[in-house]
């Protein structure tokens, strides 16, 4: 496409700074509260893993998040985005969990119509164009949406096109998480009043059998569709599912993944090493990161994640 499309994510959206870079994403930071410290999460592995190794489970029955407020949302376009696009996508972790899409759409109006003048005076005649969307999902899913639409808003011609691109891939757009520490899980959506993926039966078996829940996510809502006993069984049990959608066919041939931890670490998962050599012979590209820090207080460190754009399928 000629005209020039940008993307705008917050925290959640675990892509790794090189994919970012590559395809010119502005990423808007979360500000997490954790006890008596303000940290403000905007997509640093690096200081993302030292807090990761910090990180305890008073973090997560204490902990609240702040996402990017309106006026923020219209600092960033009327200083700086309105004059390097002709339209932005804002695109959001799931409604259901965060308030940055209410926060972004509140103000779309506004930016469009105060993009008018300024525009005009840098000799920019053409109109400016923005859409928020609600990703309706998280983290590794909310990836795989954004990863899929910055490599094919190249290839569309319109806008029109692209909207309806959006449009189509948000509902196919799945997640899937298997969380290492079932206590900072379970501690978390209690004090976020949140639906309990992880009851308080549920924990204390787990926790005394070592049995791991696989959580999807879709639609912004989330359930858990299996168990394993030990996260290294749950992760295998989870890629076999991923692989057998892949040979289906996937809707993108993007898949991503994130870890609550250093990736080396995750290398070591014989499970997903597997799949994700599996995946690149048939064609799949395999995006990696680092979970955000929201994420990885609000599931636990050393959690897996796998989003994927694909057709209705059962676990």
């Amino acid at each position: 496409m000629s005209i020039r499309v940008g993307f705008v994510v917050d925290s959640s959206c675990d892509l790794p700074p090189e994919f970012l870079q590559q395809y010119g994403i502005t990423v808007v930071p979360t500000h997490i509260q954790l006890g008596d410290t303000r940290v403000r999460d905007e997509r640093d592995p690096a200081a993302t893993l030292q807090w990761l190794q910090a990180l305890d489970r008073s973090h997560a029955a204490d902990s609240t998040s702040t996402p990017f407020s309106s006026d923020e949302f219209k600092s960033l376009f009327l200083d700086k985005l309105i004059f390097e696009y002709e339209f932005v996508f804002v695109i959001t972790t799931m409604r259901t969990r965060s308030n940055c899409f209410a926060n972004a759409r509140a103000v779309e109006g506004e930016i469009v119509r105060e993009a008018v003048s300024p525009r005009f005076q840098r000799g920019i005649k053409a109109p400016f164009g923005l859409r928020v969307i609600d990703s309706a999902n998280v983290s590794a899913a909310y990836a795989a949406l954004v990863a899929h639409l910055a490599q094919q808003a190249q290839h569309c011609v319109s806008f029109v096109e692209l909207i309806e691109l959006v449009e189509r891939m948000v509902p196919r757009v799945v997640g899937y998480f298997v969380p290492n520490d079932l206590e900072t899980m379970y501690e978390r959506s209690k004090q976020a009043n949140r639906d309990q993926s992880v009851g308080w039966f549920k924990y204390r078996v787990g926790a005394m059998l070592d049995v791991k829940p696989i959580i999807r996510v879709e639609a912004g809502d989330s359930y858990p569709v299996g168990k394993a006993r030990g996260f290294e069984p749950a992760v295998e049990q989870l890629c076999q599912v991923i692989e057998r959608e892949a040979a289906r066919g996937l809707q993108s041939p993007i898949v991503c993944v994130s870890y609550g931890g250093p990736l080396e670490e995750l290398q070591r998962i014989a499970p997903y090493a597997g799949m994700k050599g599996r995946l690149a012979q048939s064609g799949v590209q395999v995006v990696e990161s680092i979970c955000g820090l929201g994420v990885a207080v609000a599931i636990g460190p050393k959690a897996f994640a796998v989003g994927l754009l694909t057709h209705p399928h059962t676990f």
